[in-house]
């Protein structure tokens, strides 16, 4: 008998969290897809990584235009989005890449982790990189596209995809609150939308909390360095002071979870085709 080769097609295949998935599904031997606008791989921080972005195809797209990416969901893969933003800041990515010295985090003006104060600045910032288009409109865009061309294919298959959305566990102290609401719209319309039994595919929601990558090497010299030593401080502090007896405290600190893991814990989800609904953080770290 012929074993089954389940494909995988990860939108934002080369960012942050995207090219973990990809690594973890080529571990596990899926035929994997990389989708981002640019097209390009990541690029290597090791010599293994090397490898497994060679096994991956990657292709450019724009998760808007559901006509430049049609082709690849059509032979039933898994698909996840790991499309979204933290900030309603164009810059603030490039922000979390730069280096700096610990002292300078708090002595930067203005904060690269804010909104720009002027309100004519945020007004002349793009208008697409909002809350609304990148992490709600987005994935009701990809589900819609989805679901049609799986109701339109005759390609039959005893295996029923997925399509995984990469949500949030909380919001931040330092992040809006239409960040999460953002999160959580998207999450209602991706299960609504398949309450029916009758629906094509597994919705799977992921809830991380923070995330580095566990081969990170640039040693306490930039923001998200910086941001996750400073979390795990609090979260050990909650735990030997406060020994988590605080329900608002551990609603308020918590866990950091790598990529790596949040990587292995979705693709498990994935191979188990009795799996849908939603993965939370505590569930991830407890694998």
């Amino acid at each position: 008998m012929t074993m089954t080769i389940q494909k995988l097609v990860v939108f934002g295949g080369n960012g942050f969290l995207g090219k973990r998935i990809c690594q973890q599904a080529v571990l596990k031997g899926m035929q994997v897809t990389g989708i981002s606008r640019s097209g390009k791989p990541p690029v290597p921080l090791t010599n293994s990584d090397k490898h497994w972005i060679n096994e991956v195809s990657w292709k450019s797209a724009d998760i808007f235009n559901p006509d430049s990416y049609g082709l690849y969901l059509k032979d039933r893969p898994n698909v996840v989005n790991t499309i979204g933003i933290l900030l309603e800041n164009e810059n603030y990515k490039k922000e979390l890449k730069n280096g700096f010295s610990l002292p300078s985090l708090f002595k930067r003006a203005p904060n690269p982790l804010l909104y720009p104060r002027n309100s004519e600045l945020r007004l002349k910032s793009n208008t697409n990189f909002t809350y609304e288009r990148m992490n709600t409109k987005s994935m009701m865009i990809l589900a819609d596209t989805f679901k049609l061309i799986l109701e339109k294919n005759e390609v039959q298959s005893a295996l029923r995809p997925s399509l995984t959305y990469i949500s949030a566990d909380k919001g931040f102290l330092v992040v809006p609150q239409e960040y999460i609401h953002s999160k959580r719209i998207a999450e209602l319309y991706l299960l609504d939308m398949t309450k029916n039994m009758t629906n094509p595919f597994r919705p799977i929601i992921i809830r991380p909390g923070f995330m580095f990558d566990e081969l990170n090497t640039t040693q306490f010299n930039d923001v998200r360095t910086v941001l996750h030593d400073g979390l795990e401080v609090l979260n050990c502090a909650n735990k030997l002071i406060l020994r988590n007896q605080f329900q608002i405290v551990n609603d308020i600190i918590r866990p950091t979870i790598s990529t790596q893991q949040v990587g292995r814990s979705l693709v498990d989800k994935l191979n188990d085709q009795r799996y849908s609904g939603i993965l939370t953080l505590e569930e991830m770290l407890d694998r």
